[in-house]
């Protein structure tokens, strides 16, 4: 076949500093446009769009100069496209695969001079063009010609997307400036890289081969640790970076970052700067010594020749540097929750080396925040930076490229920030707008979720999201079955298998309605953030498995509940005395309708300084010793929102001896407070303990000074040693109570 070289008169000069590169084939999305035409079915406008969105997409390349090198000649398979499309046995997109084709491998090139032709419309005589050459009436140079015509007369125009796409490169090159003023972007690498380390949050990490931790420092003594993770069993090659944001993300993100691990993928984590665990250095300020734990102090160092927003990115930069030098991954992905979210959108807003971000809980535009829980940090509303890009401008910049797209993640009832059910997205279809004529994807994603994670269906929509060969995993339902794997799964009903067993299960993000796993041995699975309803555990084994986020409605009879994880879950009707329990994580949201009657709750461990109280509505705790529970945040009272008939749970007869009851919530609160959805517990707290069925309560030496206990049945209640200092028994039933208490009148 001979040798053909074209060059071809373009509109506008095309950038060098935008190249564009070659396409590795054409994806399945180019389709429709061509063959049509031909036979009048479509405008010839419609067609000149199929091949302008090629060539802006970078399908076809678009050089800036003209080639030196020869390029062989159209194939074959190019001219049998051209007469099946002719005759409409294929669509118009595949005819346009056909000519990008032939403009990307270099058969027809476009060089960087600029006609001043005007368009006069495509001729007839170009579209028949294709179905001629295709049966050999004519030459494959006149192939090319007719194609050359529709650039040179300006039938195709670039000037609108070259003008859009030179316009955010050049915020990025702004944003990118604003950020390391003089220094341009990073290109080192990480200040301590340490292999194969030791971290025991991380131990139970069934597909974990390996820990490497970088240390990043920077001015001021500020510094940032990442760990990369390493699977056992790597079943693809790209990266994950996990942006824990404002939390601890060896704890925090630790769930999500086994969804990661568990399907091969390797994973680079990292927290906000001044969190978890990066420095809190204590620098001089104006001649006083501050602690910079609160990104607000960041103020105090920002300057002509420093902005402290690059604490936030580049620690991401200098990581990727090193891994990009040591490691051939395909593709890098982001994930980030909250700050982490934030971070998720600006970093890819300035790397394109970043595919698919996912930015869960992260930000919306300034003025549409009129949520004071929505306002957020230091970074989220710093006048200068916003000035430079706003939120339309990152969202398009972290969307924008070639295979690059940009998800935004919001719970739908987010106790933190970002709670979809009050936001308002009409901007989505202005960031869509903003993609319409260039590369990249934006979508916007609502969880229905009531914590502030990324939640078990937020992994799933990642996963099937980022890559088509992914989607295709998650949909082989067959195979993942096999392999135990129900994550993301709606059922009606599952039940395990008559014999034998069915150990790790992955039940993330699942929903079902009937589940018996009656005499399962069903240890170390994974229910995380899944609903499980009617589940029916009797006599199986849950050992060391994870069931937090989740909301279950289980029958425990006779079960072994041995190291499993509960944390921030929901439970209905939930019967925990016929079960063997040993040390359970029990920070749970709610228990509603549950029974612990007889049950030592010393195996059932409560976290120390949460942030919300673990709530029991309705639930029976006859004959409980709560010492073990002391300082730990419980409220035993229904609140506005809940199902419950009952005033709150029943408490009698069990032992509150010695406590300090304070940070116990036992009465409810006043309307309005209940109403608003928030929880107070002060000192002089209502303790109504008629409400929780204190007849015969055990109170001796509890703290309960300043408690309003007007009107209330304290008939038989051991009140040995407590402290009454300040409390009001106005009206209250004392008959039968043992009044050895002190700091009060009625005290013996």
């Amino acid at each position: 076949m001979k040798k053909i070289i074209v060059s071809i008169t373009i509109l506008v000069i095309i950038s060098l500093a935008f190249p564009l590169t070659y396409a590795e084939g054409v994806p399945n999305w180019v389709k429709n446009t061509a063959g049509w035409w031909s036979t009048d079915k479509i405008s010839e406008q419609e067609f000149v769009n199929a091949i302008e969105f090629l060539i802006k997409d970078g399908i076809i390349q678009v050089s800036s100069s003209k080639s030196t090198e020869e390029s062989e000649g159209v194939p074959n398979w190019v001219k049998n496209t051209a007469g099946w499309w002719s005759t409409d046995k294929i669509s118009e997109q595949e005819f346009v695969n056909a000519i990008e084709f032939l403009i990307k491998d270099g058969i027809i090139q476009v060089s960087s001079s600029k006609s001043t032709e005007e368009s006069e419309g495509v001729p007839n005589w170009v579209k028949n063009t294709a179905g001629w050459w295709s049966t050999d009436k004519i030459s494959e140079q006149e192939f090319v010609n007719a194609i050359e015509f529709l650039i040179k007369s300006n039938v195709i125009s670039f000037d609108k997307i070259s003008s859009e796409k030179e316009t955010l490169l050049e915020k990025r090159q702004k944003l990118i400036n604003y950020i390391w003023k003089e220094n341009g972007f990073p290109t080192h690498f990480p200040d301590l890289i340490e292999n194969d380390i030791t971290d025991t949050n991380f131990e139970n990490l069934k597909n974990l081969k390996k820990i490497d931790k970088f240390t990043i420092e920077m001015k001021h003594g500020v510094n940032s640790i990442a760990y990369m993770l390493v699977p056992i069993e790597q079943t693809n090659n790209d990266l994950i970076i996990y942006h824990g944001g404002h939390g601890d993300y060896l704890h925090d993100g630790i769930k999500q970052i086994r969804f990661f691990l568990d399907r091969g993928f390797t994973v680079l984590t990292f927290s906000m700067p001044l969190s978890g665990m990066n420095s809190t250095p204590e620098l001089n300020v104006n001649g006083q010594n501050i602690v910079f734990n609160d990104h607000d102090y960041f103020t105090h160092l920002d300057s002509n020749e420093f902005s402290s927003i690059s604490y936030f990115v580049e620690p991401i930069t200098v990581s990727l540097n090193f891994i990009e030098k040591d490691f051939e991954f395909d593709n890098y992905h982001m994930v980030g929750i909250s700050g982490g979210g934030w971070t998720t959108i600006i970093y890819p807003a300035i790397d394109d080396r970043i595919s698919h971000s996912f930015s869960v809980a992260g930000s919306i535009p300034l003025e549409l925040r009129t949520n004071p829980k929505d306002l957020g940090d230091y970074e989220q509303r710093l006048p200068e930076l916003y000035e430079i890009t706003n939120f339309y401008d990152l969202y398009t910049l972290a969307a924008f490229g070639q295979d690059r797209k940009l998800t935004q993640v919001f719970n739908s009832n987010d106790p933190c920030c970002f709670a979809a059910d009050r936001l308002d997205f009409s901007y989505e279809q202005t960031i869509k707008d903003n993609l319409k004529n260039l590369d990249g994807e934006f979508s916007i994603f609502v969880a229905t979720e009531s914590n502030h994670i990324v939640s078990g269906i937020s992994l799933i929509e990642f996963f099937k999201t980022s890559d088509e060969k992914y989607r295709n995993i998650h949909e082989n339902y067959e195979q993942r079955i096999s392999k135990n794997d129900y994550s993301g799964l709606k059922m009606e009903y599952l039940a395990g298998p008559k014999s034998g067993d069915i150990q790790n299960l992955d039940l993330t993000g699942s929903m079902i309605k009937n589940v018996d796993f009656q005499n399962q041995d069903i240890e170390n699975s994974i229910m995380f953030s899944s609903a499980l309803l009617n589940a029916d555990f009797t006599n199986s084994n849950i050992s060391n498995s994870d069931l937090s986020f989740s909301l279950i409605t289980p029958i425990f009879q006779d079960t072994k509940i041995e190291n499993v994880d509960f944390s921030s879950s929901r439970f209905l009707n939930a019967d925990f005395s016929p079960s063997e329990i040993k040390n359970i994580k029990f920070d749970i949201k709610m228990c509603y309708t549950c029974n612990f009657e007889g049950v030592n709750i010393s195996e059932m461990k409560i976290q120390e300084g949460n942030h919300y109280y673990v709530s029991m509505v309705d639930s029976n705790f006859r004959n409980i010793d709560f010492r073990s529970w002391e300082n730990k945040k419980v409220d035993f009272t229904s609140k506005a929102g809940t199902i419950s008939t009952n005033p709150s749970s029943d408490l009698s007869y069990s032992n509150l001896s010695n406590m300090d009851l304070r940070s116990f919530i036992f009465s409810h609160i006043d309307q309005e407070i209940k109403q608003t959805g928030d929880i107070l517990n002060i000192g002089g707290v209502d303790y109504n303990i008629s409400d929780v069925g204190g007849h015969g309560a055990n109170l001796s030496g509890a703290n309960l000074s300043g408690a309003n206990l007007e009107g209330m049945n304290l008939s038989l209640v051991n009140l040995s040693g407590a402290n009454l200092s300040g409390a009001n028994l106005s009206g209250a039933n004392l008959s039968g109570a043992n009044l050895g208490c002190f700091g009060h009148i009625i005290c013996e």
